[in-house]
Formats: structure tokens, C-alpha cells, sequence
């Protein structure tokens, strides 16, 4: 969904996305946006809301162990139950 989800808004927004793939190297994707014209406005009415957190249990597959770790402690302290895998394997396993 996530890809889908930036894939919307690049289209929406006159863009294109280019995407590099090759088998030991990994996968590459380049994203792009037309330059913008004109003026941004600034607004200082913006409020910042603090993430809700909630009681769901998330199942995260991050191959990077100290992303994996931040990830986790975020997760953690908003109040998800996180159970991690390091791969696809490791997260059906985890089922």
C-alpha cells in the first residue's frame, strides 16, 4: 500500500517514478517532481500533533539491524506491540 500511496501522489502532482533493480545490488527508486513556480505561503496558525499511539500489534521485516532497533523503540513507546523478523522467512516464521 505505501508504494501505491507514493506512487498517487507523484502522478497527482505531474511526476514520474523510475525504478533500477538488479539481483545482488538491491533496488533503486528515483522519484520525479517538476520544479515548482511561484511563492510558498507560510502559515502560523500550523498546530503539531503528537502521534496518537494505539494498542495494535505490528509485524515489521527491516533486514538493518539498528533501523530495525529505532523502528522498534518508536513503535514501543507510542504503544504498539511489535514482533520483528529480519526477513520474509523470518516473518512467516514469526506467524
Amino acid at each position: 500500500m505505501g508504494l501505491a500511496m507514493v506512487y498517487g501522489a507523484v502522478k497527482q502532482n505531474n511526476g514520474f517514478i523510475n525504478v533500477y533493480s538488479e539481483v545482488g545490488n538491491g533496488t533503486t527508486f528515483r522519484i520525479y517532481l517538476p520544479e515548482a513556480t511561484g511563492t510558498a505561503e507560510r502559515s502560523e496558525d500550523a498546530v503539531i500533533l503528537s502521534p496518537l499511539g494505539g494498542t495494535e500489534t505490528i509485524l515489521l521485516v527491516e533486514d538493518d539491524r539498528a533501523l530495525r532497533i529505532l523502528v522498534v523503540t518508536v513503535l514501543d513507546k507510542y504503544g504498539y506491540t511489535v514482533i520483528e523478523a529480519i526477513d520474509g522467512d523470518d516473518a512467516f516464521g514469526s506467524l
